[in-house]
């Protein structure tokens, strides 16, 4: 299958060691096979651009065009709608990574391998977590920051733009974006990737396509990941809801967070006498419960109103 561009999107706020740690991770990328022509496209969520002397300094020795765009309208959505609006309408294929992230030396070229061999209309990768410090003991027991992972070209249920392949198509052809009713929220992503399979498209497993993501130490700590359960929840619910499902789906999902809210309310009692990361996990039960309830209420979580990292 022959690719006639291959773009991959950066979207940005106030990250300056994170963006330069990617965009060198992609000056570094390696290919097996040699790639249609590359660009890189770069969107500042920041109306006042203070990433645009960065791109200029690294721009000079820089192996790929890079597209420098300020997006002074601030919204998740918004910025990575304007990433694809960069590409001009062009055929081929959108890489996208998040500017807390840095890619393995092979992760185009697996992602492209899996996309010429499936014709697939999105491909994924595992995001594997480097921790800024030390995390407790607690964290490193509970698995919190285990990637999830699919067998070798299997189907993926979600879509998540920390590490995915997207055929342009799905925007140029299929009509379909990221929703800006989901500004602050999260999630878009998730809802995209329903609305790819609406569309009767296919999202697959690349094992060997991985980013490693910087967790910086304001992320490790039960609030946060308590707190990320319940956004989770509430971006899921409503991502279903923006998505057209059923009533029936619906019923199933409010029943759903009932569940979850009372099953991790009797777990948080019974985790008592253990350890850390079982409280934890049974109050992040209830959480994503809670969550899920909240959204069916017409209550968001705005997560991304705060900036992690740098």
């Amino acid at each position: 299958m022959s690719i006639d561009n291959l773009f991959i999107g950066l979207i940005t706020f106030r990250r300056p060691k994170g963006l330069r740690r990617a965009l060198e991770g992609i000056a570094a990328l390696t290919f097996e096979t040699t790639p249609p022509p590359i660009t890189v496209i770069v969107v500042d969520n920041d109306r006042d651009g203070p990433m645009a002397g960065l791109i200029e300094e690294m721009r000079p020795s820089f192996p790929f065009p890079i597209a420098y765009a300020v997006h002074p309208e601030s919204g998740i959505p918004f910025a990575r709608n304007r990433v694809v609006a960069e590409t001009k309408g062009a055929d081929g294929v959108i890489l996208f990574i998040d500017d807390d992230e840095y890619p393995e030396p092979e992760w185009a070229d697996q992602l492209l391998a899996k996309y010429r061999a499936t014709g697939a209309e999105a491909i994924l990768g595992p995001v594997i977590s480097e921790f800024e410090t030390t995390p407790p003991q607690w964290v490193s027991e509970g698995g919190f920051f285990v990637p999830r992972r699919f067998a070798d070209g299997g189907v993926v249920p979600f879509g998540n733009t920390a590490n995915i392949l997207i055929d342009l198509k799905v925007f140029n052809a299929l009509g379909l974006q990221f929703d800006p009713r989901m500004r602050y929220t999260g999630g878009t992503d998730t809802l995209l990737g329903m609305m790819i399979y609406k569309k009767g498209g296919r999202m697959l497993w690349a094992s060997n396509a991985r980013v490693r993501e910087i967790v910086p130490a304001s992320r490790v700590s039960s609030k946060w990941l308590i707190s990320r359960k319940f956004r989770e929840g509430n971006t899921y619910v409503l991502s279903e809801k923006l998505s057209g499902c059923s009533t029936k789906r619906q019923v199933s999902l409010f029943l759903s967070g009932l569940a979850r809210v009372g099953g991790g309310a009797a777990l948080s009692v019974a985790a008592l006498p253990f350890g850390t990361a079982t409280r934890v996990k049974a109050i992040s039960r209830a959480a994503r419960g809670l969550g899920m309830l909240n959204a069916f209420a017409g209550r968001r979580y705005n997560e991304y109103k705060t900036i992690h990292g740098s």
